[in-house]
């Protein structure tokens, strides 16, 4: 007969898998933890670590239990909704990502967050794996931004998703913004004679839209690069983070999302695969800007402990002073 589990000396359950049973001097309701006095201390963080890893796994183990439940009894969302009280669009959620990532590939959610598992659910296996592990491996630098930026890239390399200029190129998306540009220049007719000033900001807009329909990554990396040189009389700052870019971009209408200033950014400061593996050629498109790192404080809530700053490289200071 084997021996009980309890009776091994080494052996412990694995919480939080037998978590209530493994706390049988507790008392867990749905409104409260109940603990007797004279719990030692080595109890008590041990239940405060299981206590986390439970509420990581939460979402895993949501996702798993719906799929036995369609799986074993043709069950789905009726029963989860209301033995969950969550939303179906959440559960399902939870049971895309249970089912496009395999237990194999799952990480321990203190190294790596359910979020990355998230990001990275729509992605091939061996796409997951690499991100994963990089992320397990450095997880001061894979941040969600950073985790979403790796995602993008490998989407648009598969052809499942379209850059931004790529989407601007299409027939549909010119339209549009031509329809736009019509639009405004109608509008431009009708301002008020009392206003004139009025016309300067359809102006303006009408500027921002021909901006954008003309746009190509050489146009973004121009636009970048005003901020360090200076524009419209202004003087240009030695370095900045790419929150301060984006958001210098956006104050001067210049409009990309995340992800296509990060690839922006990596492609001025060849920080792809090293200057020397540069897959664009950098010595093609010179490299515009330097990438540094400096000591930050850690943001509440976030990892990582290094700011990384931009700033004009030497060899484009040396190339505006020629």
């Amino acid at each position: 007969m084997s021996a009980n589990l309890a009776e091994l000396p080494n052996a412990q359950p694995e919480a939080p898998s037998g978590f209530y049973s493994y706390y049988p001097e507790c008392t867990f309701t749905p409104t409260q933890l109940i603990i007797p006095p004279g719990m030692s201390f080595e109890r008590w963080e041990e239940l405060g670590k299981d206590l986390r890893k439970a509420g990581q796994g939460l979402q895993f183990w949501i996702g798993d239990w719906i799929r036995y439940g369609e799986h074993e009894y043709g069950e789905k969302y009726a029963q989860a909704i209301e033995a969950t009280g969550k939303q179906i669009s959440t559960l399902q959620g939870y049971v895309y990502v249970a089912e496009h990532v395999d237990p194999c590939r799952r990480r321990q959610l203190d190294s790596v967050d359910y979020s990355t598992h998230a990001e990275v659910a729509s992605l091939p296996d061996d796409d997951q794996e690499r991100i994963l592990a990089e992320a397990e491996a450095d997880p001061d630098r894979y941040t969600v931004k950073q985790v979403r930026r790796e995602v993008h890239k490998v989407k648009i390399r598969l052809g499942k998703k379209k850059s931004e200029i790529q989407v601007i190129q299409t027939k549909e998306v010119q339209a549009w913004l031509l329809s736009l540009h019509a639009s405004l220049l109608e509008h431009e007719a009708t301002v008020p004679s009392s206003a004139p000033f009025l016309k300067n900001m359809i102006g303006a807009m009408d500027g921002v839209v021909l901006q954008q329909s003309e746009r190509t990554v050489e146009s973004d990396c121009q636009a970048i690069l005003k901020m360090f040189t200076g524009t419209d009389g202004t003087e240009g700052v030695e370095a900045a983070t790419d929150s301060d870019i984006f958001q210098w971009l956006l104050s001067r209408f210049y409009f990309m999302r995340d992800p296509e200033l990060d690839d922006r950014l990596e492609y001025m400061a060849c920080i792809a695969t090293g200057d020397s593996q540069c897959p664009r050629n950098c010595t093609k498109h010179g490299r515009m800007l330097q990438l540094v790192s400096v000591e930050g404080s850690r943001q509440e809530g976030r990892r990582g402990g290094m700011l990384e700053l931009y700033r004009l490289h030497p060899e484009y200071l040396q190339k505006l002073g020629d």
